[in-house]
């Protein structure tokens, strides 16, 4: 009889040591979404039958070859949490290279209501067609009380729609703004900034360069900036480079793609001689 009672207890104390189940079982999906080639995709992470949640980690996969993520923000489910993290989050990552974004989320008490946890923010890249898929995996879901929680993870897919392709250097205007570059008999440089008309917003790479009259170049500056559809000031920053009194030179300034093989987005660089 000692010998079932103690059998007994322990299978008790075994099954206290396993984290319990909460009730009910949620479904987390990624709603599907269109976007342009060269544009922006946004993508929503929504929950249904939420049984009460206070604790999340979620990896959304992608074909990097289509897409780059560039931003995971909490939504109204999640407004709430005190605590909401992503992998994007981290300033020495490549979001290039990156094929997943994670986000995670926690908070003292449980979260109740269904909608949408947060929106994932995507660079379509140029030249893509067709549809890609965003898969989904549910790695930590619990309560409170630690209790986890079942989910069903749903696939999501975007479908991508013209654009891209159709991308000719007429539709980008680049043109200096204000700029302090002057030249002494023993250096040029100063500030430079450009105005760029975009009809729709994209990622470029402005190259700012001084070459002298024999074609040697000088100096050269990358600013990479995300420019929205319209007009925008892009501020490339100081320039400088050493000069001699019996040479001019020429400041030229190149626009690129910075995502899509670094290819130029205007047919000539705008130019000043000094």
């Amino acid at each position: 009889m000692k010998k079932l009672i103690c059998g007994i207890m322990i299978a008790a104390l075994l099954v206290m040591s396993i984290p319990a189940m909460a009730q009910g079982k949620c479904k987390i999906s990624v709603e599907n979404a269109e976007a342009v080639s060269g544009g922006t995709a946004l993508v929503s992470l929504k929950i249904e039958n939420n049984p009460n949640m206070a604790i999340g980690k979620i990896k959304l996969t992608f074909d990097k070859e289509k897409l780059m993520p560039v931003s995971a923000e909490k939504q109204e489910v999640l407004q709430s949490c005190y605590s909401f993290t992503s992998n994007l989050d981290d300033p020495n990552i490549d979001a290039s290279e990156l094929d997943y974004v994670t986000i995670s989320w926690m908070n003292m008490a449980d979260i109740s209501g269904d909608g949408t946890l947060a929106v994932i923010e995507f660079a379509v890249l140029e030249g893509v067609s067709g549809s890609t898929d965003i898969a989904v995996e549910v790695s930590e879901l619990a309560n409170a009380m630690q209790n986890n929680i079942a989910a069903d993870a749903v696939k999501g897919q975007i479908t991508f729609t013209g654009g891209g392709d159709d991308k000719t250097d007429e539709d980008i205007s680049l043109g200096f703004s204000e700029t302090t570059v002057s030249k002494t008999p023993s250096s040029i440089g100063g500030s430079v900034s450009v105005s760029v008309y975009s009809p729709k917003a994209l990622n470029a790479a402005f190259i700012c360069t001084i070459y002298d009259d024999r074609g040697k170049l000088c100096a050269a500056r990358i600013k990479n900036e995300a420019l929205k559809s319209g007009i925008n000031e892009v501020e490339i920053g100081d320039i400088r480079a050493s000069a001699n009194d019996q040479s001019s030179y020429a400041v030229k300034v190149y626009m690129w793609d910075s995502i899509n093989g670094m290819k130029p987005l205007t047919s000539e660089p705008i130019m000043k001689r000094y």
